[in-house]
């Protein structure tokens, strides 16, 4: 699913934003099986249980300095392209 529904090649970290819906936790579930590194952006700290349990690596919280936050939690992952 991951590479039908997208096409950068995958290097680094992925960054995702479940939200409350389901596709967000599709997302990572699956980029986890795969082992590939997921940093997941939440708005709500209750979160960060759960995602790390279905295979986020990195739970970051969105708010002020974001890039910089998401850079610095990236870089022992292998990095990630943040603007």
């Amino acid at each position: 699913m991951l590479e039908r529904h997208t096409s950068a090649p995958f290097e680094g970290a992925i960054v995702v934003a479940p939200g409350q819906g389901g596709v967000g936790r599709v997302i990572v579930t699956l980029a986890g099986r795969r082992g590939l590194p997921v940093v997941a952006l939440v708005r709500h700290r209750r979160m960060a249980k759960e995602l790390e349990a279905v295979g986020a690596r990195v739970v970051v919280d969105d708010g002020e300095h974001l890039v910089e936050t998401l850079t610095k939690a990236c870089a022992p992952l292998g990095g990630a392209s943040v603007a």
